[in-house]
C-alpha cells in the first residue's frame, strides 16, 4: 500500500512539475516573441541610420530612431503587463528582459539626440557619449541572456540556441 501512495505521489509531482515547465515555456517565448519580432525592424533601421549619418541627413535619422524607440516602448509595455506566473525566477527573468528592452530603447534615443544636434561638434559630442552606452551592449545581452538561462534551467524548460 505505501508503494502504491508513494507511485501516486511521484506521478503527482511528475505533473505539476510538467505543468510549472508549460507555464514557463509558455512565459519564455511570449517576451523572446517581443524581441524576434523587433529584429527584422532593428536591422533595416540600423542599416537606414548608417546610410542616413553618413549622408547629413539628420531629420532621417531621427525620424528612424523615434520610431525604433516607439516600437521597442511598445514591447516593454507588453512584457511589463505580462502576468509573472507562480514559477522559479519568473520575476527576475521579467526584469531582465525589461532592462534589456529599456538599454535598446537608449541607444536609439541617442541616435535621435545626435540627430537633433545643430553642429558637427554638439553631434561629435553627442557620438561620444552614445559610443559610451554602446560599450555595454556585450554586458546587457549577456546578463539578459544569463537571467533566460536561469529561469529556463530552474523550470526544466529547454531553450533553442540563436543561430
Amino acid at each position: 500500500m505505501k508503494s502504491f501512495f508513494a507511485c501516486i505521489a511521484l506521478s503527482l509531482i511528475l505533473v505539476l512539475s510538467s505543468c510549472n515547465s508549460q507555464t514557463a515555456a509558455k512565459y519564455n517565448n511570449a517576451i523572446v516573441g517581443y524581441e524576434t519580432e523587433l529584429l527584422p525592424q532593428v536591422q533595416l533601421t540600423e542599416s537606414n541610420i548608417a546610410g542616413y549619418a553618413e549622408s547629413g541627413k539628420w531629420d532621417s535619422v531621427q525620424s528612424a530612431s523615434k520610431r525604433m524607440e516607439s516600437s521597442i516602448g511598445d514591447a516593454i509595455s507588453k512584457i511589463d503587463k505580462l502576468k509573472v506566473p507562480d514559477v522559479t525566477g519568473a520575476g527576475d527573468f521579467k526584469q531582465a528582459s525589461i532592462r534589456y528592452f529599456s538599454y535598446m530603447k537608449s541607444i536609439y534615443a541617442g541616435y535621435s539626440s545626435v540627430a537633433s544636434k545643430s553642429t558637427d561638434e554638439e553631434r561629435g559630442a553627442e557620438w561620444q557619449r552614445l559610443a559610451t552606452v554602446l560599450k555595454e551592449k556585450d554586458n546587457v545581452v549577456s546578463s539578459y541572456q544569463a537571467a533566460q538561462l536561469k529561469f529556463t534551467k530552474a523550470n526544466n524548460v529547454r531553450i533553442e540556441n540563436a543561430k
